[in-house]
């Protein structure tokens, strides 16, 4: 919450915390955590956001409306008790029953109350409240290591800002100060609050739900797919932040604010208000975590050199950033699971220690396929495996390739030395897991920790990395050229049609979100094109459609479970060839393009 006028924050502020003792109160005593970990409420949160806060030159406008009005996020509670209540829409019913299909029992069950907001204490119910906490580890905002009844935020209001932000009772207060922009996010994080500027750290939070992680008990096992809960499908970053929507400016569609650079207002505030600060509320970022501007403290010179980060092309930074990002998750999800399960036998821990294998790890089209063959049947990826073996899932691995490329700036001979030390790592990965029925435990911990170590370093040479036109052009002109990419599975393909279309869209300098000025109906026109830039018709004469099914079931209107009767059958119906086609078709305008466009035309119907 940053404030134009700079001295009504103080007073805000001590407006508040008379408020608070009143209106919001202390998370209670009893469901304290840990101080790094404590929950704010989040009606501070509301009270600034919803008013676009009070005219930020930094922040987009009315950020909580956005979430509120739009955000599936804001239902992720919600989908599990829907048809409990009679103003519920067509359909609830069923998806009631299919949550206690999932579970094995009724979610009530696990709650002391009616409405669902306190768990159960019974001593025998302990067993549906353990599974019930780890639904709502993804399904609201309840980290494991709250092990209370009562919820830090109230349940209904599903994955809300402190989720993905961190718990803020250490920071909202001082985030309301313009010189927070001045704070290191180191000094940020010793208060609890997430670097969710940096687009990996970003894109890691999502993560942890969409791909997994196991230390965090957020992991969806085949038994709950058997039962019933919607497959978790690929996951492109950039993609899933767009259709979300997103409810904050890219740095790039910022203006010069206040506090970006040394030579302004902000510059002599650092000090002074972070004393005041810790006058008023007692509480204080570290001394020398506090810099004099936003570049300074985010951006270090000695490491960026002469590359200007506040130019970088939003999307394909996202893009780049996550595609190495989701991979790093899917071996530390892995490596986490196989850990848990080579646990000490007997005892207690004998029971703590999950069963092996979880099908959930592997490749499911390995099992989950059509038992056909043909032209008009999907084709499996290259053999990279003995037959009865089920593979790692291959789509993490669909843009690794392009975050070692773009880290050096796509110079082949640069990158030749870290591109063979992550596909050894790669295949190493892979081989221990197919070396047996299911692989051994101990071999795929050791080789999942070196792959996750290796896309570590990756990720941290891509945070200093040019994101600029050339590097967008050089990005798509790998992403399409067919021999580059894997083609012959559909979640791979649609993560490679997801990165190419953001990417087109930065290209195309389309407004990265809804704070940003409206595009001119011309940019609405190749939007529309970039939007459909993999559809097809399926018969000569009919319009193209969306055969990779890339539009998500977006916004709290759409239902993930209705959209499966689209997904399913065109996973089932992958035309890998004519996704290859595809790729060809738009290297080929992406050879031909100026290095300030490329041509956007929609695909032939």
């Amino acid at each position: 919450m940053i404030f134009r006028n700079y001295t009504i924050a103080p007073y805000c502020l001590l407006a508040w915390l008379f408020v608070a003792s009143a209106s919001w109160g202390q998370v209670p005593a009893e469901k304290k955590l840990p101080l790094a970990h404590a929950f704010q409420d989040n009606g501070k949160c509301v009270h600034c956001h919803e008013r676009g806060v009070y005219g930020s030159d930094f922040l987009g406008e009315n950020a909580e409306t956005v979430w509120q009005k739009y955000d599936k996020h804001r239902d992720a509670f919600r989908l599990l008790y829907m048809g409990r209540d009679e103003n519920d829409v067509a359909g609830a019913k069923a998806k009631q029953a299919l949550v206690s299909r999932i579970l094995g029992f009724d979610l009530a069950d696990a709650f002391e109350d009616a409405k669902l907001t306190m768990l159960s204490q019974k001593p025998a119910l302990q067993a549906k409240v353990a599974t019930v906490r780890q639904c709502l580890n993804c399904h609201a905002t309840w980290p494991q290591e709250s092990q209370t009844a009562h919820p830090p935020v109230p349940l209904d209001l599903g994955v809300s800002c402190q989720a993905c932000h961190g718990p803020g009772l250490q920071w909202t207060d001082p985030h309301a100060y313009p010189w927070w922009r001045l704070v290191t996010p180191q000094g940020k994080e010793s208060l609890g609050f997430k670097d969710v500027r940096d687009p990996a750290e970003r894109a890691r939070v999502c993560a942890s739900c969409h791909v997994g992680n196991y230390a965090e008990g957020k992991f969806v096992t085949h038994a709950w797919y058997a039962g019933g809960h919607p497959p978790l499908p690929s996951f492109e970053y950039s993609t899933f932040a767009t259709q979300m929507p997103v409810h904050w400016r890219s740095l790039a569609d910022k203006a010069n604010f206040a506090g970006r650079e040394a030579n302004n207002p902000l510059a002599d505030l650092g000090v002074d208000q972070r004393a005041r600060l810790r006058a008023v509320l007692n509480t204080d970022v570290p001394e020398d975590q506090v810099r004099v501007s936003y570049r300074e403290a985010n951006f270090p010179a000695a490491q960026f050199g002469q590359h200007d980060p506040f130019t970088d092309l939003p999307r394909l930074k996202e893009a780049v950033v996550s595609g190495a990002v989701v991979l790093e998750a899917y071996a530390k999800l892995v490596k986490e699971y196989t850990l848990a399960a080579q646990a000490p036998t007997g005892g207690a821990d004998q029971a703590a220690r999950p069963a092996w294998p979880e099908f959930a790890l592997y490749d499911c089209a390995s099992c989950h396929h059509e038992l056909k063959s043909g032209s008009v049947f999907p084709e499996r990826p290259l053999g990279k495996n003995p037959l009865g073996r089920p593979p790692a899932q291959v789509w993490p691995m669909a843009l690794a390739k392009l975050g070692v490329l773009h880290s050096v700036q796509y110079d082949p001979q640069a990158a030749a030395e870290p591109l063979k030390s992550l596909e050894q790592a790669q295949q190493d990965f892979e081989r221990a897991i197919t070396a047996t029925v299911f692989g051994d435990p101990e071999k795929i911990r050791i080789s999942a920790d070196a792959l996750q170590v290796e896309l570590t370093k990756l990720i941290e040479r891509l945070k200093y990395s040019r994101y600029d036109d050339a590097s967008a052009r050089h990005a798509l002109l790998l992403l399409t050229d067919k021999a580059q990419v894997e083609t012959r599975d559909y979640h791979s393909a649609r993560q490679i049609a997801w990165a190419v279309r953001q990417i087109n869209k930065d290209y195309a300098r389309l407004p990265y979100s809804r704070g940003a000025a409206e595009p001119a109906a011309q940019l609405i026109e190749q939007l529309l094109a970039i939007e459909q830039l993999f559809d097809v018709a399926k018969e000569p004469g009919q319009p193209a459609v969306d055969v990779l099914a890339l539009k998500l079931p977006a916004t709290r209107q759409q239902s993930i479970v209705d959209q499966l009767q689209i997904t399913l059958p065109a996973i089932s119906h992958f035309d890998s060839v004519a996704f290859a086609r595809r790729l060809a078709e738009l290297n080929s305008q992406y050879q031909m393009a100026s290095p300030s466009l490329p041509p956007l035309r929609p695909r032939p119907q």
